[in-house]
């Protein structure tokens, strides 16, 4: 179990995890401290260690995809017993400085191909973007080739999967079911129907032509 603790509008954060015998009734949560942590004991560090992710590469070597803000969207190596591997960390996904907001990582693999998911913006304005590469690391790039990651020439790119509409604002902090043969794009978004209440939405996901996916939400 895979946790983020911290301030709001802060990058003190840090990810914990905690073990259990077996997800069942009497089998308590054993918390083994910290994963990564961000800008914490007097180290400033460029990323927000929040919004944690679970990837596994053919179902062996775990991976964990995170972050939000500052330098954006990070991949760190886990070991099997959850704990991280080692000292490395990439980033894979950024924006601007003057529009920082991404967060909410999720991978998932189709074929040849790393999907890498998140969200942009905030609240009502939250919608969820995509960028795709062949390695694991990327580089992440959307379906006009735009990299994920900014540089002096263009903020980071992102193709739109899901925005608002009339009734469903700020979809969000998206996550990939597959039950058989078909794949769900569960997030959040705001029913402007009932003040804005937030409410979790399941679309089926599939894939165009292209290999791009386009969600049968909102």
């Amino acid at each position: 179990l895979y946790y983020a603790a911290s301030t709001f509008a802060s990058a003190q954060s840090c990810i914990g995890h905690a073990t259990a015998d077996s997800v069942g009734q009497g089998s308590p949560f054993v918390d083994q401290g910290s994963v990564i942590c961000s800008d914490m004991n007097g180290a400033v560090e460029n990323f927000n260690a929040i919004d944690p992710s679970i990837f596994f590469e053919d179902e062996s070597q775990p991976w964990m995809v995170l972050g939000s803000y500052d330098s954006g969207i990070q991949i760190i190596a886990l070991k099997a017993d959850g704990s991280r591997l080692d000292s490395q960390r990439t980033t894979v996904a950024t924006r601007s400085t003057n529009d920082p907001a991404i967060q909410a990582p999720y991978l998932m693999k189709r074929g040849d191909y790393y999907y890498l998911f998140v969200s942009f913006e905030l609240s009502t304005d939250h919608n969820i973007r995509v960028g795709r590469a062949t390695n694991l690391l990327g580089p992440y790039v959307d379906r006009d080739g735009n990299a994920m990651i900014t540089d002096a020439s263009q903020p980071g790119g992102g193709t739109l999967v899901l925005a608002s509409d009339s009734r469903w604002k700020g979809p969000g902090s998206n996550l990939i079911f597959t039950d058989a043969a078909k794949r769900y794009n569960v997030y959040h978004a705001y029913d402007a129907n009932s003040n804005g209440q937030a409410t979790l939405r399941i679309a089926e996901l599939n894939f165009d032509n292209d290999g791009w996916p386009v969600s049968g939400g909102p």
